[in-house]
């Protein structure tokens, strides 16, 4: 069994269907567990441990780095307004889009070892170049604002873990294509979103001068999405349809 027929039945010793005995053990060892030694639940301690932790915080938002930006940030308090925000969810938007390129690099060596090729391989490095223009995008906003694009802000470091395991699936090399176009899925379903956010979000702080690139983004965005959840869908049926033979 190859990768691309991973999906067939075969041997798989994972479940507990076909040991009822060692089921039955393994629930009530899970049940005896569940509490711990001085009386608690799990859930009980995540509750105080997310108490204990609210006074801390994963990172800050780094204040402007040139005049210019430090003057604009002032004049958005007085109004009311936070850029410090936009600036954390366009930090977000650079770490996730930098991961989104290489994300895409994987796809592309992934779909190089299978069968897979033509119109789909040309498709994927149209998409890989527009997340680099994307990442430049968001690099150029920063520096629009008077931020520095190279700290990492809170957004930033979720996002970096958020998008790690997307890599991770990509990069695998026992995964199948399609496993990859999943994982790429996910990416553009937040892509999308995200997208959408910013656009909105710099409208309304009534950052005109990066609207544009924002709005361009968000359609390509579109794009990537419609295209790679056809790519799934189809491969998911075409993969359905498949004699155990092939």
């Amino acid at each position: 069994m190859n990768r691309e027929t991973a999906s067939q039945m075969g041997v798989n010793k994972t479940g507990i269907g076909l040991s009822p005995i060692d089921s039955r053990a393994m629930l009530e060892a899970a049940r005896a567990t569940h509490t711990l030694p001085d009386g608690h639940h799990y859930d009980e301690w995540r509750v105080r441990w997310a108490r204990e932790a609210a006074s801390t915080i994963i990172g800050s938002v780094p204040p402007p780095s040139t005049i210019k930006g430090m003057m604009k940030s002032a004049a958005d308090a007085i109004t009311g307004k936070r850029p410090s925000v936009l600036v954390d969810q366009l930090g977000a938007r650079l770490a996730f889009e930098r991961t989104g390129a290489r994300l895409y690099e994987a796809v592309l060596a992934k779909v190089d070892s299978t069968m897979m090729g033509g119109a789909i391989r040309s498709t994927l490095e149209r998409f890989h170049e527009q997340e680099l223009r994307h990442f430049q995008i968001v690099r150029s906003a920063l520096q629009a604002l008077g931020a520095d694009e190279t700290a990492q802000t809170p957004a930033a470091d979720i996002a970096g873990v958020e998008s790690a395991g997307l890599l991770q699936v990509a990069s695998d090399p026992r995964t199948s294509a399609l496993h990859c176009l999943d994982a790429l899925l996910t990416a553009e379903l937040k892509d999308w979103e995200s997208w959408s956010m910013l656009t909105a979000l710099a409208d309304s702080l009534g950052r005109s001068e990066i609207l544009p690139d924002f709005r361009l983004a968000l359609s390509e965005e579109e794009v990537h999405l419609d295209t790679v959840r056809k790519w799934v869908r189809g491969q998911v049926e075409t993969a359905a349809k498949r004699s155990a033979g092939d």
